[in-house]
């Protein structure tokens, strides 16, 4: 493809993600609130959260043998569908004070969740070796885009149905689920069987698992994206039980956005300048700022704070672990690759969030911040070794 086709299909991925960026900030800021009004009990209050990342894992495997067969587009519009029917379940349930029905159209969204996942590996696939890190980082940035949009419309749209709290804001999801349909369908990509080397053999899904490049990107996704969500999901939760009103928790999500996608501009730069690795470390290290900025207190700068922390590591360390993940298979294995590698992710995301509601409601705030730091500890270790074997290999390979 040439650069003038790498660039266009950024921009519409980029564009692709802000709008999907912009249905998960609402999502995240409401679902867990509304699950606390609508659930029978204060553990369940998370529970929306954890049937949409339930939804996010049971669809990433199909989602991407489809678009492995049918090619991206597809793909991508029919996710648009399933958020445009999820929310509009939702919605439904908020008028109808529905918890069993709210938690179902939460479901049917995360089906959107895990095809908008690949647009990074869309990027990623469509673009030359050289341009690769900074397509995955510019198509990540296109959410700093939701990270101002999104908590802007949990403001302006929770009262507009009123005498019904936040139904404004699900109709509102369904409306950028249809702009998000017309975005996708300009995505030009070529099917598989048209791309240059899509025919060559691919080898089999236990082969690509055995490389330690694979395992250990698979483990610092789930770190990354598994902290970034038990705390983000119990969040907006724990600053109402602080005396923090709903437009604060907004606010703190509004910035932990932005530090989540703004940085990833300049994250393929840094990758390509410094390597994968000092990257991926530099994202755990901030995501331990981010334990200790939370359990420094329970006022609005500290949740300010450790948000902002939170958004940023995970910046650094997700775009690091896709990078390191797109070094593992060839084009003919990515279905199966991507596929195992968000499945993966997405099994354990769900029980981090549904775990979130668990631990705030059992243990408090406090509690729920250190329990990462052992896993992110590990997988930095993991990292850090991976690292010191291939400048062996390197340095044998010079001897020779």
């Amino acid at each position: 493809m040439t650069m003038t086709a790498e660039k266009k299909n950024v921009l519409v991925l980029s564009l692709a993600q802000a709008l999907y960026g912009t249905c998960f900030t609402i999502l995240v800021t409401l679902n867990t609130l509304v699950g606390h009004d609508l659930a029978p009990s204060a553990g369940l209050a998370t529970l929306p959260m954890t049937a949409m990342i339930i939804g996010t894992a049971l669809s990433t495997v199909p989602a991407s043998l489809l678009m492995q067969r049918l090619g991206r587009r597809p793909g991508f519009m029919g996710g648009a569908v399933m958020a445009i029917a999820g929310a509009t379940l939702q919605s439904l349930a908020v008028w109808r004070s529905d918890f069993t029905l709210f938690v179902a159209g939460a479901l049917v969204y995360g089906a959107f969740n895990a095809t908008a996942q690949y647009y990074r590996f869309a990027a990623a696939d469509a673009a030359s070796p050289a341009f690769r890190p900074r397509a995955i980082g510019l198509v990540i940035a296109g959410g700093a885009v939701a990270a101002i949009v999104g908590p802007a419309l949990v403001v302006v749209t929770r009262d507009l149905m009123l005498p019904i709290n936040f139904l404004g804001a699900y109709l509102a999801v369904v409306l950028i689920g249809l702009l998000n349909l017309f975005v996708t369908s300009l995505v030009n990509i070529p099917p598989p069987h048209r791309a240059t080397d899509a025919g060559s053999a691919a080898r089999p899904l236990l082969a690509i698992l055995r490389q330690p490049a694979f395992i250990i990107a698979v483990m610092a996704g789930i770190i990354a994206q598994g902290t970034m969500t038990f705390v983000m999901t119990a969040t907006p939760l724990a600053m109402v039980g602080c005396a923090l009103s709903i437009n604060a928790a907004a606010l703190v999500i509004q910035w932990h956005a932005l530090a989540m996608y703004l940085p990833a501009l300049i994250t393929g730069n840094l990758i390509t300048r410094f390597g994968i690795f000092p990257v991926m470390l530099s994202g755990f290290a901030i995501l331990v700022g981010c334990a200790l900025a939370a359990m420094s207190g329970t006022g609005l700068f500290s949740f300010w704070l450790a948000l902002v922390l939170l958004g940023l590591g995970w910046s650094l360390s997700f775009v690091g672990a896709t990078a390191l993940l797109a070094e593992t298979y060839a084009p003919s294995e990515r279905g199966k690759a991507q596929g195992l590698n968000d499945f993966v992710v997405y099994v354990v995301v769900a029980g981090a969030s549904f775990g979130a509601g668990q631990v705030l409601a059992q243990a408090g705030w406090w509690t729920l911040n250190w329990l990462p730091l052992p896993f992110i500890t590990a997988t930095a270790a993991a990292v850090i070794w991976l690292a010191v074997h291939r400048r062996q290999a390197l340095g044998r390979q010079f001897q020779q």
